[in-house]
């Protein structure tokens, strides 16, 4: 079981693919109007039984897109109250500080790109401690 989670935006989403143990297959972000071009690849690519959306910003039309694409994967809603927040800490793990930045707390720190891609992964792990 493979799950494609989708954090999505109004100019930009979060894409995660991962295993039924929560392992991180494959992320990335990319613009909101090349998503379904993305998502076709992805499904080709990868044997995806459950697709994942957040619901807040754009969710409507990331489910609509998802049931257009007309595949064999279930798709599901999660909350996506403080998924950013969470994966802040994500993002450090993957992208260790160096320097003085070591010092200083996570809670004060905030990451110098877009985190969508991990907010993502968060979803996706959301789905799976909960999963129907």
């Amino acid at each position: 079981m493979n799950i494609l989670a989708i954090d999505p935006g109004t100019a930009k989403c979060g894409v995660a693919v991962l295993d039924s143990k929560g392992k991180v297959l494959f992320r990335e972000i990319t613009a909101t109007s090349a998503l379904p071009q993305r998502l076709t690849a992805l499904l080709g690519q990868w044997n995806i039984t459950h697709a994942i959306y957040g619901q807040s910003t754009n969710a409507d039309a990331i489910r609509q897109m998802l049931e257009g694409l007309k595949s064999t994967f279930m798709i599901h809603g999660v909350d996506e109250r403080n998924s950013t927040l969470e994966a802040r800490p994500l993002y450090w793990q993957e992208n260790p500080r160096h320097g003085l930045l070591r010092l200083l707390p996570l809670s004060l720190l905030a990451p110098p790109e877009a985190i969508d891609d991990f907010a993502a992964i968060v979803l996706g792990r959301r789905f799976l401690e909960n999963k129907p």
